[in-house]
């Protein structure tokens, strides 16, 4: 379903995600910005895997 590329690239963004909404530490917004510029395109490609994956055939 997913790339390889795109599976790892999401799951460095999980650890993150942990810290956004479990506060573990404070939050970094150049990190978000860094997000936001540079893998926006990834969570977009996961939202369409998953629409595929659940079209049905």
């Amino acid at each position: 379903m997913l790339g390889d590329e795109l599976a790892e690239s999401l799951y460095a963004m999980a650890g993150f995600h942990n810290v956004l909404v479990h506060g573990y530490q404070e939050v970094d917004l150049t990190i978000v910005e860094d997000i936001l510029a540079n893998h926006l395109g990834d969570l977009l490609r996961y939202v369409e895997a998953v629409r595929g994956a659940l079209r049905p055939d």
